[in-house]
């Protein structure tokens, strides 16, 4: 929703024009806009910085030393370099959580935590492996959903500051989940500009979560 034309002016600057300011327009030059520092981003950027980008802009333009590359949109970030990433960081929060588990709990006494339905999803995991002569524990074979239901049953999930209670635990984790989901079934992430702010203060978050539990693990490790 964002029509822009792209200027190249006598002194090769590149600018643009947007689409909605030449319905009026008497003046050319009074439309045209340059390229500040602030919408570029360089060719090499990590999705991090991407991110960041697009809490603030529309659009950014894209530079490789002071050569231009191309223009991207939030709408551009539901492509597998986001996806890639965020299963990356997903898989990283889920091996985190396993850690804690595996520090406060001797073998498997966290499997009593479990409801019927979690027991029987992680034994099928668990056979599954073995016939295939994969030796994997039973908490290897763990999800975020179970590890979830461990965290709260046991009342784990207060001891680390990011969750202050029980449903604010459950909605963070809820988050999680559904962006897991929508990764694995290849749902677009971001939708619109309004669901690009929340998608941002989803990955804000879930990095607080995510220095907050490591700091705890830590902590309990030395202890």
């Amino acid at each position: 929703n964002y029509d822009i034309v792209l200027v190249k002016r006598k002194n090769n600057e590149l600018s643009y024009i947007k689409s909605k300011d030449m319905e009026n327009c008497e003046n050319i030059s009074e439309i045209i806009n340059t390229i500040p520092k602030k919408e570029k981003i360089n060719i090499n950027a990590q999705i991090p910085e991407i991110i960041d980008k697009f809490k603030e802009l529309p659009y950014v333009f894209v530079y490789d030393k002071g050569s231009f590359k191309g223009l991207i949109t939030y709408a551009d970030l539901n492509n597998s370099s986001l996806y890639s990433y965020l299963y990356i960081f997903i898989s990283d929060f889920e091996k985190l959580l396993r850690s804690i588990i595996e520090l406060r709990y001797k073998k498997d006494e966290w499997i009593k935590y479990l409801s019927d339905e979690s027991l029987q999803k992680i034994g099928g995991i668990f056979v599954a492996n073995k016939a295939k002569g994969i030796e994997l524990s039973l908490l290897e074979c763990t999800t975020i959903t179970q590890l979830k239901e461990v965290l709260c049953k046991t009342k784990l999930y207060s001891e680390i500051s990011c969750y202050s209670t029980k449903k604010d635990y459950e909605r963070k984790l809820n988050k999680i989940l559904d962006c897991r989901n929508a990764i694995m079934h290849n749902r677009n992430l971001i939708k619109d500009k309004e669901k690009y702010n929340d998608f941002y203060e989803f990955i804000y978050d879930f990095c607080i979560q995510r220095k907050e539990i490591n700091d705890y693990y830590e902590l309990k490790k030395k202890n």
